[in-house]
Order: C-alpha cells, then structure tokens, then sequence
C-alpha cells in the first residue's frame, strides 16, 4: 500500500458512491443509511464536526454547514432559506455518479440527531424530506426521521422554526469555535478552485450570482480572495463575472461587503462573542 502520507485527502466520489451503493444492496437493509447514522451521530471525526458542536448557537452551525460542506465532498452544496416563520435546509450533491440514496439518508439521519444533540432535546422538526420513494415498509425510516416524513419529495432536506436559529449550543465553548473555524478557513483555501471531474460546466448564467455569494460567504477571512481567485472557483473569466455582477447591479466587493454584514448580524446575536471575535471570524 501506499501508507498513510495524506490522512486529508479525499476519497474519489466515485468509490463513495460505489460502496453506498453496493454495501447497503449486499446487506438488504431498506434503512442501512439511518442505521448508519444512528451509529455514527455521536462521533467527533473531524475538525468540521468539532466545530459544528462549538457553535455559539444553532444559527451558527448552520452557516457552518454551509460554508464548509465542500471539506466532506468537493461538490457537496448545502442550502438554508428562511421562508416566513420556517428555516428549509437541504442539500444536493452537484456530480456524477449521482449518490446513492442510501447515502443522501444517511445525511438527512445525521442532521436530525446532531441538531438533537446541539439543542439538547429532540429536535422540532416540523418537515422531513427526501427525494427517494417510500420503501416497502417505512417503519424504520419514520422511527428514526419521525412522523413529519414525507418521500418522493423536491429535495433531502428538513424544515425548522426560524426561533430556533437563536438557541444556543448546550455544552459548547464559543473560543474554541472561534479557533476551529479559523482552521476550517485554512482548510477549505487548500481545496482545489474547480474539482474537474465533479463539476465539469461552470454554473449557469442565471445561477453565477448565488455561486459567488455562497463562494464568498464560504471564504470569509482569507485574504488572498480576490476577484480572480473567484473566477476560477466558479470556472468562468473575470471579464464574464464582472459583466454579471455589473448586470445584476452589484460588484466583488459590494457581495464581500454583505457576506460580511450577514455573518456578522449572525454573531451578534450571541453575547457571549467579543466583538474582536466577531470581526476576526467574519475576516
């Protein structure tokens, strides 16, 4: 074997979708994925998990999630929307192979318990989705995702009440995040601008904007983001991004300016953050 000289490196999608595939079909397990989850929910395997439970408050794991999903899958895109009183988080998988159902399970399994464990409660889930259709008996999947279930849905994901974005961690020291999330930045600079063999097209026109917010809001606190650098994240030219933005009325800058803004309004409901810590995590 080769050893074990990069404990980072990432294992090729296409092997990830093979054994989700395969192990879960071998194993006849209509609920391998949720088993899976409930094994694994309690582990601390990384960086990205320690920070995610020193989050300062629900909210703020979240925008965790969604800034650094790309350090568990390069083509891993993770979506939050508050829509009236509701918070719709969901999360696609931009790459082919598509994943295993299985798998997208697994993830959707761990959101629920891991939410649980920030809160320190069962956490109140008012939806849970997922695109896959209904096994042959939905028994197991409706004990481990609860009655608000539904299958064959528009996308894996979960719905929340927008209050509970303000609860805080139970059990979390909010320096610690602080220092996690900077380590969370240094990593997510080190990932590749483009991962050819996931995204081989760059985002569509009317999709470019909502690829540099969210590249934007990802890279926070590194300096060396510019407008080029974002270019070749979102696989396009300067001159085509600066025509995009320029037509959708806004600048780099100006979409640096609001990622800003919109973290720090985000840490701000926390008082037991500094301001000094608040300036350093949102860069």
């Amino acid at each position: 074997g080769r050893g074990l000289e990069d404990l980072g490196r990432l294992i090729p999608h296409e092997l990830v979708a093979r054994l989700w595939a395969d192990v879960p079909t071998r194993t006849g397990d209509e609920a391998f994925g949720l088993h899976a989850a409930e094994r694994w929910h309690g582990l601390t395997l990384s960086a990205f998990d320690a920070a995610f439970y020193h989050s300062s408050s629900i909210g703020d794991a979240l925008r965790t999630l969604t800034r650094y999903v790309r350090l568990l899958h390069e083509a891993g895109v993770v979506q939050i929307e508050q829509v009236g009183d509701d918070v719709v988080c969901s999360e696609r998988w931009d790459c082919q192979p598509e994943m295993p159902h299985q798998f997208r399970e697994m993830v959707i399994g761990m959101w629920r318990r891991r939410l649980g464990r920030l809160l320190g409660r069962a956490a109140p889930l008012r939806q849970v989705s997922l695109r896959s259709p209904a096994p042959r008996s939905d028994a197991e999947h409706r004990r481990l995702l609860g009655p608000t279930l539904r299958f064959a849905a528009a996308s894996d994901g979960i719905v929340l009440a927008a209050d509970c974005l303000s609860a805080p961690v139970q059990g979390a020291d909010p320096t610690m995040g602080v220092v996690l999330q900077r380590h969370l930045k240094d990593e997510l600079a080190r990932l590749p601008s483009s991962p050819p063999s996931l995204s081989p097209s760059a985002p569509a026109d009317e999709d470019l904007l909502a690829a540099a917010r969210r590249a934007i809001g990802e890279s926070l606190g590194d300096p060396s983001l510019d407008i080029d650098r974002l270019a070749r994240r979102l696989r396009t030219s300067r001159r085509t991004l600066q025509r995009r933005l320029r037509e959708a009325g806004t600048t780099f800058h100006a979409l640096v300016d609001e990622a800003r803004r919109e973290s720090a309004l985000g840490y701000l409901h926390d008082p037991r953050l500094t301001l000094a810590e608040v300036a350093f995590n949102t860069g």
